[in-house]
């Protein structure tokens, strides 16, 4: 199967992502960015190289970190909800020898 990457120019960039096209360049020219070369212009990738770079999509990393931050989170409110069922029955014991008394 091919691979079709979506090519945009610096200028379709610069009007879709409100960046200016002397940044886009910039970024080319340090390597934060890559673009393929074509006559006189450069074209970028949008879904790798675009959406990563101006923060739209998350790296892998980032993803895999969020969600092993979302599955620590659950488990602490899974501990919690645990906590108030056991102080819960504790205090409807205490509540049951009161009345008894």
């Amino acid at each position: 199967m091919e691979n079709k990457e979506i090519l945009i120019s610096a200028r379709d960039i610069e009007s879709k992502y409100h960046i200016s096209y002397s940044s886009i360049m910039k970024a080319r020219r340090e390597g934060t960015i890559r673009g393929v070369k074509i006559g006189h212009n450069y074209l970028f990738d949008e879904e790798n190289v675009i959406k990563p770079w101006v923060g739209l999509k998350p790296s892998t990393d980032e993803v895999m970190m969020l969600k092993m931050e979302n599955e620590k989170l659950q488990n602490q409110i899974n501990m919690y909800k645990n906590q108030y069922k056991m102080i819960r029955q504790l205090l409807d014991a205490l509540n049951g020898t009161v009345n008894v008394i």
